[in-house]
């Protein structure tokens, strides 16, 4: 083997000839490639280009400030005490919260049964919502957002939260077309 190709490495011999000609790599389409072993996974080079796809299944909307929407339920570590957390965002499958620094933590896998969600006048539901992560917000000391996913939720509820989330999204598109 030459002094030209000896420097590719090993593992990508394989994809070199996969390489169009007009790849900056394409000095190693001249390497003869080995047979694949079982024992070695495939590797090629980064693609030039990346492209980002939104991760969930559902669109996520912000309420309107107006009135803020709220949940209440009785805290799981303490079910003497009522917490009513603010509403940050919400889809079809679940919500965003805040939970301030003086209301107990709230650790990821945490069950809440019997969560009242209410949204605004039209939409309140009960469901049951489980942590599904906790991340700092810009004052952590303030408080935490947990997003949680929402589970057991009848037809009707379903139908609910749709309406809000696509009468918000109208309201939103409408405050843009004013401005």
């Amino acid at each position: 083997m030459s002094d030209s190709t000896s420097t590719v490495p090993a593992p990508l011999r394989s994809c070199a000839n996969t390489l169009p000609s007009s790849s900056p790599h394409s000095r190693a389409t001249r390497v003869p490639s080995r047979p694949p072993t079982h024992d070695s996974a495939p590797t090629c080079p980064f693609p030039r280009e990346l492209f980002r796809f939104q991760r969930r299944a559902s669109f996520r909307v912000r309420p309107l400030v107006r009135t803020p929407p709220l949940t209440r339920f009785q805290h799981p570590q303490h079910p003497t005490r009522t917490v009513e957390l603010r509403v940050l965002d919400v889809s079809i499958g679940g919500v965003a919260l805040f939970l301030p620094a003086d209301v107990p933590p709230l650790a990821p896998g945490t069950r809440i049964p019997s969560v009242l969600v209410d949204l605004d006048a039209e939409t309140r539901f009960h469901t049951v919502l489980r942590v599904a992560h906790v991340t700092g917000m810009n004052d952590a000391d303030k408080g935490v957002r947990i997003g949680c996913e929402m589970e057991s939720m009848n037809g009707e509820s379903l139908r609910s939260l749709q309406r809000f989330i696509d009468q918000t999204q109208k309201q939103r598109r409408m405050m843009a077309l004013d401005e």
